[in-house]
C-alpha cells in the first residue's frame, strides 16, 4: 500500500489523529502532512510536500548539527518492520524560524508496492502545559478545605482527599468498615449517581453532636461512571435552625400566654356577674332562666380553667413551673369543684358521686391538685354517655400516700393508644368519640403535675367499659 492509498482510505481517522503526523518514503521526502503538524510547525503542506524532511526540519546548531546520512528521519533502514523504540526529543524549525521543542517516533508501514514511514510528533511545551495543568489540578483537589471523595456505582471509595482522609480518622468506621461520616444508604446514592445519571444532594449526616451535608454527583467522562462527593459542615447551619425553632417556640408561648391573660378579664367578668344574677334574681326567675344562667356560669369558669390549663403548659415547656406548699385538708378540693363538676355531670344526666376522707390533711400545692382532679373528673364525663363517674380519695395503707381515684362507664382506651395517652395534644381516636371537643391537654398536664407534685399516675381501662385513673400524691411534698 503507497502513502496516497493508506491516507485515502484513512483520512479521516489520520486528521483527527491527537499528534502531529508526516509521511515520509524511503528517502525521507515528505510525501503527506496532517493538519494538526501543518499547526504546530508553521508550514503550509504545499511547502513542505515532495521536501526532504532532513533538510527543512532539522535545526543546524552545534549540538544538533548531523548529516543527511546519520539523520533519524531519513536514516530509515534501522526501523524498517518496526517501530522505533519510544519517543525521542530533539528541536525542529519552524516556518518563522523558530525552533519548537517536539516528541517523536517513527514507524513503519510495508506495502507490496512500497514502504513508507510516519512521524508522530507532538510540541513538548504543549505537553509540560498540560501536565503543569493537571498537577496544579490535583493540587486544588488535594489542598480543598472541603471533603472530596471518588466512589464507585458500590460505594466504594476510590479516592478521598487529605480533608475526607481526616473525617474519615476523626469520626472512624462502624462494625463493617463504613466510614461513620458516610451517609447510611451510599450504596443506593451512588447507584442512582452512576446507573441513573442523577445529582443527590442535601444528605444530612450526624455523627455525635456535628452534623455534615453531602452532596453527590456523577461522573461520565471516565472509562466507568463514578460518582463525586462533597461533604460540608452543617453544624453552624443546623444549630441555627434549631435556635430558631425554640426562638418561635418561645415567642408562641409569651404570645398565648398573653393572650389567655387577656381573655380572663371579660370571662371573670362574666362568671362574676352571672353570679351575681343568680344571687339576686333567683327567686324571681323561671326554672329555664337560672338554668341558662348557671350554663353560662359553669361556660365562663370551663372557659378559665381551659386557659390556666394552657399557661400551665406553656410553663412547664419553659421550664418554668413552681410549685407554691401549703396545707389543707383534700375535701377543701372537692368542695370547690363540686358545683362546676355536677353541673357538667347532670347536663349529660350521669350519676356523679363523690367518696373523700374529710380527715386526709395534705401538705402540697392546692391550686395543682384542684387542676389535677378536675381534668381527670371533667374527662371522665366528657367520654362518658351514660352511667356514672365515681371519685373515691382515701390514704394508701402505709399512710404516707393519697390516692384519688376517678373511676367511669364511659368508652374506655383501646390497648394501643394508652402509651400516647399522657402526651400533649394527643386524644383517644375512635369513631365513638366523633362530636367530643378537646384539645388533648387535659391528660398531659395531669401527668406533668404530678410528677412536679412528686406523685405518679396510673391508668386501667377496658375498651367499651370504661377506665379508672389513679393518682398517688405524697401527703407531705
Amino acid at each position: 500500500m503507497n502513502v496516497e492509498a493508506l491516507v485515502n482510505e484513512y483520512q479521516l481517522w489520520l486528521e483527527q489523529w491527537p499528534d502531529g503526523l508526516v509521511a515520509l518514503d524511503v528517502d525521507g521526502i515528505i510525501l503527506w502532512v496532517s493538519p494538526l503538524a501543518c499547526t504546530i510547525l508553521g508550514w503550509k503542506p504545499n511547502d513542505l510536500i515532495g521536501l526532504r524532511a532532513h533538510e527543512i526540519l532539522c535545526v543546524e546548531t552545534r549540538e544538533l548539527d548531523h548529516d543527511l546520512c546519520s539523520c533519524p528521519l531519513t536514516n530509515t533502514q534501522e526501523i524498517t518492520g518496526r517501530s522505533s523504540s519510544g519517543m525521542q526529543s530533539t528541536y525542529w524549525l519552524g516556518n518563522n524560524g523558530e525552533f519548537i521543542n517536539v516528541d517523536y517516533r517513527v514507524t513503519a508501514f510495508l506495502g507490496a508496492e512500497s514502504t513508507c514511514f510516519l512521524l508522530h510528533f507532538q510540541e513538548t511545551c504543549q505537553q509540560q502545559h498540560n501536565f503543569s495543568e493537571l498537577e496544579k489540578f490535583a493540587s486544588f483537589v488535594e489542598q480543598n478545605p472541603a471533603a472530596i471523595a471518588e466512589f464507585d456505582f458500590e460505594g466504594q471509595m476510590l479516592f478521598g482527599n487529605a480533608a475526607m482522609q481526616e473525617l474519615l480518622l476523626r469520626y472512624g468506621f462502624d462494625d463493617v468498615g463504613r466510614g461513620m461520616i458516610f451517609p447510611h444508604d451510599l450504596n443506593r446514592v451512588c447507584r442512582q449517581c452512576c446507573i441513573e445519571d442523577k445529582s443527590v444532594t442535601h444528605i444530612e449526616v450526624q455523627v455525635g453532636e456535628e452534623w455534615y451535608s453531602w452532596h453527590f454527583y456523577p461522573v461520565a467522562d471516565t472509562a466507568e461512571k463514578t460518582a463525586i462527593g462533597y461533604v460540608f459542615d452543617a453544624t453552624a447551619l443546623k444549630r441555627a435552625e434549631e435556635e430558631a425553632k425554640i426562638t418561635q417556640a418561645e415567642a408562641r408561648r409569651d404570645f398565648y400566654a398573653k393572650m389567655m391573660h387577656e381573655l380572663r378579664t371579660p370571662l371573670n367578668a362574666i362568671v362574676g356577674y352571672s353570679d351575681l344574677v343568680l344571687a339576686r334574681s333567683a327567686d324571681n326567675l323561671g326554672e329555664r332562666d337560672v338554668r341558662a344562667l348557671r350554663g353560662i356560669k359553669m361556660g365562663g369558669i370551663q372557659l378559665n380553667e381551659l386557659i390556666s390549663d394552657t399557661l400551665d403548659i406553656s410553663k412547664i415547656e419553659a421550664g418554668r413551673m413552681t410549685v407554691d406548699e401549703e396545707v389543707f385538708h383534700l375535701f377543701e378540693v372537692f368542695d370547690d369543684i363540686e358545683e362546676q363538676l355536677r353541673y357538667l355531670a347532670e347536663t349529660k344526666r350521669l350519676e356523679y358521686v363523690v367518696h373523700c376522707d374529710r380527715t386526709i390533711e395534705i401538705k402540697s400545692d392546692k391550686q395543682k391538685v384542684r387542676q389535677i382532679l378536675l381534668n381527670l373528673i371533667s374527662n371522665a364525663i366528657k367520654y362518658t354517655k351514660k352511667g356514672s363517674v365515681f371519685v373515691e380519695a382515701r390514704k394508701s395503707s402505709g399512710g404516707d400516700t393519697v390516692l384519688m381515684a376517678v373511676r367511669d362507664t364511659g368508652v374506655g382506651i383501646p390497648p394501643e393508644q394508652l402509651d400516647s395517652l399522657f402526651q400533649a395534644y394527643q386524644r383517644v381516636r375512635e369513631s365513638q368519640n366523633r362530636g367530643i371537643q378537646g384539645t388533648g391537654l387535659g391528660l398531659a398536664l395531669v401527668s406533668e403535675l404530678t410528677a412536679a407534685l412528686g406523685g405518679k399516675v396510673d391508668v386501667q381501662s377496658e375498651y367499651g367499659e370504661g377506665s379508672t385513673f389513679i393518682v398517688a400524691l405524697p401527703l407531705q411534698y
